[in-house]
Formats: structure tokens, sequence, C-alpha cells
């Protein structure tokens, strides 16, 4: 018979295997920690901290194991502190055991799970703020509900989904005594909108129930992400203005180049509105920066940012509600223009 779990790590990755079977140990799951030469034994699950090759991969899944690569994995199971990524490591790797179990083709062992898990999270009174909380609730939901989706079983799906709406909502209800801030404010509404869409949807309606909690919850993710992303924009140029510096190719370049890695993953993820929003930021931020008049030394990056993103900045409020795709497009090609005129500047500084 199968041992269950194989955690395949190095020396650098000591630490967040330790964590996993530590956190796999408190759900009752014993798990074998050991070097990548093992990832030829046989076990339900194998977790590779480091890679392998598609010949052992694909050798793994001829056994009839699960594979669950995390050694460069992104999004909520590569990123965190080391106990809060080895808990949610814990809680993938117990789904698939669930899942791939004979009997475990139901729903009935993996909601009660699943709920008590959200619960654990909301209820975690670290120094997460509420919104990373949330998020993290939503994440752990999807990750529940998709492989019983999967399983062809939408009703386990849509239920799990429900349950973690239900407890967002309470859990943003109770913080109204603490002020609970405009962006919770948003999540509630979203959610609150939902419960009318299913209730149009009807009881039984379990597949499009699922999407449409899904699909609501990828809002909410993708909003959480745009607010990091402009807060971090916001700090940069916080950063800038404190510092007393005054925009040159280079830094143009840089800012822009900052900007494009937030906004274009946000965009691909669905999300117009975020992109634009992130853009928009950018480019009024560099117009501040740069002032209304031209300056002695300035090469042509900067009088070129003054002409083509004051037009952009000045009918971005209007265009945000009214195209956000065309803005975030617009915004994107002036972007291109300024980065290709940095870098030839940068590159006439380096060679002069």
């Amino acid at each position: 018979m199968q041992a269950p779990v194989l955690v395949l790590h190095d020396a650098a990755h000591d630490a967040l295997a330790e964590a996993i079977g530590e956190a796999l140990a408190e759900r009752g799951v014993s798990a074998v920690l050991g070097p990548p030469e093992r990832a030829e034994d046989a076990f339900r699950v194998l977790v590779p901290l480091v890679p392998l090759s598609g010949e052992h991969l694909a050798a793994a899944t001829r056994r009839g194991a699960a594979v669950l690569p995390v050694g460069e994995a992104e999004g909520w199971l590569g990123s965190g502190r080391l106990e809060a990524r080895a808990k949610r490591i814990a809680d993938a790797i117990d789904a698939l055991l669930i899942i791939g179990s004979p009997d475990g083709r139901t729903s009935g062992q993996t909601i009660p799970r699943a709920r008590a898990d959200i619960d654990r999270i909301l209820a975690d009174e670290s120094d997460l703020s509420p919104l990373v909380r949330i998020c993290e609730a939503l994440s752990v939901a999807i990750q529940w509900g998709v492989p019983l989706y999967n399983a062809d079983d939408p009703e386990g799906c849509a239920r799990i989904y429900r349950a973690a709406s239900d407890a967002v909502r309470g859990f943003i209800a109770a913080r109204v005594a603490d002020g609970r801030g405009q962006l919770l404010d948003a999540v509630d509404d979203e959610l609150e909108g939902v419960e009318e869409t299913l209730a149009a949807l009807g009881e039984t309606a379990w597949d499009e129930q699922a999407w449409t909690l899904r699909h609501t919850f990828d809002r909410i993710l993708i909003a959480r992400r745009t607010a990091d992303a402009l807060f971090a924009i916001d700090d940069l140029f916080g950063g800038l203005m404190r510092a007393g510096r005054l925009l040159n190719a280079s830094l143009v370049y840089d800012v822009i180049s900052v900007a494009i890695s937030h906004g274009a993953p946000i965009y691909n993820s669905g999300s117009p509105v975020g992109c634009a929003q992130i853009y928009l930021g950018t480019a009024a931020g560099l117009l501040k920066l740069l002032g209304a008049e031209q300056r002695d030394g300035e090469g042509r990056t900067e009088p070129m940012a003054r002409d083509i993103l004051t037009p952009l900045v000045a009918s971005g409020a209007r265009r945000l509600e009214e195209d956000p795709d065309g803005l975030a497009w617009g915004l994107r090609r002036a972007f291109d223009r300024l980065v290709e005129t940095a870098a030839e500047e940068r590159r006439w500084e380096h060679d002069s």
C-alpha cells in the first residue's frame, strides 16, 4: 500500500519541509521528508520543493500519485511567512488525499474540513489585516472547491463557496464597530450582490452557482492585488519626493517598468480597470514629479512624458468609468514609447 505523502527537498528547503511535515501531523497525516533521489518511491502525493525532471513527474503520475510542485510556485502557495505557507501547502495536500481516495470523491468529508479552514483563517488574530485574511479565506475555499468540481461534484464546490461567502460577510459585519473601511464595504457589497444572483439561479443550479461565486471571488482577489500595487506605486513616488529626486530618463524607465510589472498581470487576470488604475496613478505621479515647466538639462524623455501623459491623465477619471480597457492600452502604448526613448538616452549616457 502506498504511503501518504513524500516531500522532496534539499538543504535550502529544510525549514519549509519540516514545517509542512508538522502542519500535516496536526491533521493526522504522516509524511516522509526525503532528498530528490527518492522521487521514484511510491506515495499517494508527491510534493517536490525542488525541480524534478519531466521523466520523474511522468513516472509518479503513472504510479497514481498526485503531484503538487510548490518549489517554484507563485501566488498563495509560493508566498508568505514560512508557517503560513506550510499550512496552505498542507491544506492542498490534505485536499488531494481526500479527493484521491476511492471513497473520497464526495463532499461529505470535504465540506466540513473546508469550513473549518475558512473559519480558522478568519479567526486568526495575527498581524494580518482583515482584507488579507478575507483573501486568504477565499483562496482556501477555491483550493478546496476546485478538486470537488473537477471530480464531478459541482454541488460540493458550490456549497464550499457559499460557506466562504457567508463566513466572510459575517466577519465583515462584526467589524462595523471598528470602522471597517471602504475596502471591506466593497467586498461586502460584492458578496451581497452575488447572493441576489444565486437566488435568481435557483437552489439546484449548482454548476452555475459554483462559477458565479468563483468569478466573484476572483474579482475580490484581483481587487486586493490592485490595491497592493497602488500602495506600492504611491510608496515609490512618496520616497522619490521625500528624497527630492528629479526625474531623468533612467528614473522614468525604472518607474514605468515597475508599473507595468504590476499592471500587466492584473490585466491578464481579467481586470482592465485595475490595470488602468495602476497606470493612471503612475502617469499622474510622473507628471507631478516632472512639474509643468521644462528644466535645464532635460533630455528627450521628460518633455515627451509631459506631452503624451498630460492629456491621458486629464481624461483619465472619465475614461476609467467609460472605457477602462481603452485607457489601459492608451497608457501602456504611451509607457512603451517613453521606455524606448529613455532606454536610448540611458545607452547614450553610458556610451558617452
